[in-house]
């Protein structure tokens, strides 16, 4: 591996929602540190769209805006499902409170 370049690896979107925030967590702690997260999946749309949205709304981004800025740099419409979003929107709304002030 290059220096200063780590690799935290999820292999599944079907584990519990605490499981995936707390793998979440771990990316927003390296992102916080580093200024830089990779995410991938097979094609880049669904599963790390999904992951994304939620990293972003982690950080204050309501989860429509937070779509938007990933389809822009992607180039093509993410998520790849209704279900998807509607998974970022439930996961927000559950685990992810509101900034303020």
């Amino acid at each position: 591996m290059l220096k200063g370049l780590g690799r935290i690896h999820w292999k599944t979107m079907y584990a519990p929602p605490g499981e995936f925030f707390g793998f979440l967590q771990k990316l927003e702690s390296h992102w916080r540190e580093s200024a830089a997260v990779v995410i991938h999946c097979l094609m880049g749309v669904g599963r790390s769209a999904l992951t994304a949205a939620c990293l972003l709304a982690m950080r204050g981004i309501p989860v429509a805006a937070a779509f938007e800025v990933i389809a822009k740099a992607r180039e093509c419409p993410v998520p790849d499902t209704s279900e998807q979003r509607s998974w970022v929107e439930s996961f927000a709304k559950d685990f992810i409170r509101p900034r303020t002030g």
